[in-house]
């Protein structure tokens, strides 16, 4: 659509608003640009390691489509893999000896975040702070709430540990 007679001439435009409105985000050192919604299923293979993940889930009442892009659109430099491990419904991150990945359920309408290594808390806090602004931008009307995993003798070896609300 870009390439025909009147928006030819705006491509620049274009992009300029779709990178204002968090659509879209250029890799790094590239003149390559992506759109987290156009990206295909296909879950690139990685591994967070064996260490039981600090983990944080976000439940929604209703929950907005294109919120997990506008997450990866912001926190795009720390796509793992080169920036390649990223498809449309999760996003693999790293950063200073830390990795984590965020998953969207949309049935469940949740979305999951594991995180390991030495460093796992700081990613974790970080990615919380960017859903936390993301949050605000739909004011009162976003139902949503934030869980962490219990830390019983029980749930903590657990992969499937029982939630709790962050705010207990």
């Amino acid at each position: 659509l870009w390439n025909e007679g009147y928006y030819a001439k705006r491509r620049d435009e274009l992009l300029a608003l779709m990178l204002q409105f968090e659509l879209c985000y250029r890799v790094q050192d590239t003149e390559i640009y992506v759109a987290p919604q156009l990206l295909p299923g296909d879950v690139p293979k990685y591994d967070l390691g064996a260490d039981i993940p600090l983990q944080l889930k976000y439940e929604y009442g209703f929950m907005p489509k294109g919120l997990l892009y506008r997450l990866i659109v912001r926190l795009h430099r720390h796509i793992a893999q080169g920036q390649s491990a990223v498809w449309n419904t999760g996003v693999v991150l790293e950063r200073t000896g830390a990795q984590a990945d965020i998953i969207e359920s949309l049935d469940r309408r949740q979305i999951s975040v594991r995180a390991t290594g030495k460093r796992a808390k700081e990613l974790v806090t970080i990615i919380n702070e960017e859903f936390e602004k993301l949050h605000a931008t739909y004011g009162e009307r976003l139902k949503v709430e934030a869980k962490i995993p219990c830390n019983c003798q029980m749930c903590k070896p657990s992969q499937i540990p029982h939630f709790y609300d962050k705010r207990d």
